[in-house]
């Protein structure tokens, strides 16, 4: 397995970071989100290809082959949710220290640096729940890998337009009925290739319910981008 570097702050946040020091999600040593002792122990996503088509997927059989999604074209993740990553992931989501999100989109832009891109869309919250966390992670990690692509960001282009239950609370078989028809498009497209932000994913349900509203507004190739893949 290889081990990526640790990606450099931005001048802003180094700035930060020597104000407010990062708490390593692994193991709280201060210093930085994701420390040196803990970096190789992230189950990093890489190389990795599906056994049927030869195409590069974080799973052995990729979206397409599997089944599993009728929407997305292709699926790129950074690492298992487990370990640090999945700690990454909480302390993003639950514990409101939205300023690591800065490290897990500059890995994610890396990790989608060949995929054909135009437009980065961030997989949306009720805004129920964004009025319960007072922002939207999936948002924070789509502008940020916006910005390392130097591709625009349509924050907007969906709405969920329908509360749902938390997806890591159901078993498996119930999470795309749970999900589906959850979104509606509020922008029109023409064949545009869209990078679809979330943080996390297992079964791909949201991503997929996600896509299908892109898909009815005309989106051209959507490729999912998560940080961390539940396997």
């Amino acid at each position: 397995m290889t081990v990526p570097a640790y990606p450099a702050p931005k001048l802003l946040e180094g700035g930060l970071d020597l104000i407010f020091p990062p708490m390593c999600v692994g193991c709280r040593h201060v210093g930085r989100w994701i420390c040196p002792e803990c970096w190789p122990r992230v189950p990093w996503i890489e190389d990795r290809q599906c056994f049927e088509c030869a195409k590069p997927s974080p799973t052995v059989r990729c979206v397409r082959c599997s089944g599993m999604s009728r929407s997305l074209d292709r699926l790129v993740a950074v690492a298992e949710f487990d370990g640090p990553a999945r700690e990454a992931v909480h302390t993003l989501k639950f514990n409101g220290r939205y300023a690591i999100a800065g490290v897990m989109a500059r890995l994610m832009a890396e990790a989608s640096k060949d995929v054909d891109v135009d437009v980065i869309v961030p997989v949306p919250l009720h805004r129920i729940r964004l009025r319960e966390r007072g922002y939207d992670q999936s948002a924070l990690l789509a502008r940020s890998v916006a910005r390392s692509l130097s591709r625009p960001s349509r924050p907007k282009a969906l709405r969920r337009c329908r509360p749902t239950l938390q997806q890591a609370s159901l078993p498996a078989h119930e999470r795309r009925s749970n999900v589906a028809g959850a979104f509606e498009p509020r922008d029109k497209w023409s064949g545009e290739a869209i990078l679809l932000v979330d943080d996390v994913t297992t079964t791909g349900a949201t991503l997929d319910a996600a896509a299908a509203a892109l898909r009815k507004a005309g989106a051209g190739q959507i490729t999912g981008l998560v940080f961390a893949l539940a396997v």
